[in-house]
């Protein structure tokens, strides 16, 4: 996929990472990308007026949000702060306004018990990208225990 500047965020470019919901060819969810491997949801609230709203968000909640143990809305709303952007033709001409989560119309949110299913070969391949960056970042520490005169090696997640 090439690179596909959606959006600057306090100077902070998010490029196109995945799209999870599209309506005719539009993306309406999606996930964005900075250069620093920042993820960011961002759902389309206006499709007529490029309105979006879209937060920060991490590897472990990317998973379980593609595994179906987070809801769409959930991911969104279990953020402290939203961006509301207008988008325009070109991103520096975008209107950008962080705003409290309490400040966020839950009416353009997706459904209380909306659940993402992967449905393409792509939101698969997606999927294994993030699981790979999920359970690669776990460290282990090997440790042993003494017990009749020998060593046995454990592991333990830190």
């Amino acid at each position: 996929m090439d690179k596909e500047l959606c959006f600057r965020i306090d100077s902070v470019d998010l490029i196109l990472s995945e799209v999870l919901v599209d309506f005719d060819g539009i993306p309406v969810y999606f996930i964005c990308e900075d250069e620093k491997g920042q993820y960011y949801v961002v759902l389309s609230t206006d499709i007529d007026n490029d309105k979006y709203i879209i937060v920060k968000t991490d590897v472990d909640k990317l998973y379980n949000l593609l595994t179906g143990k987070l809801t769409m809305r959930e991911i969104i709303t279990s953020e402290q702060n939203f961006w509301e952007i207008e988008a325009a033709e070109n991103v520096e001409h975008d209107v950008c306004v962080n705003k409290e989560m309490s400040e966020v119309d839950t009416d353009i949110l997706p459904y209380t018990d909306s659940y993402f299913d992967i449905v393409t070969k792509e939101q698969k391949e997606y999927l294994e990208k993030i699981k790979k960056m999920k359970f690669s970042s776990i460290e282990w520490e090997k440790i042993s225990v003494s017990s009749d005169l020998r060593e046995i090696p454990l592991f333990r997640h830190f």
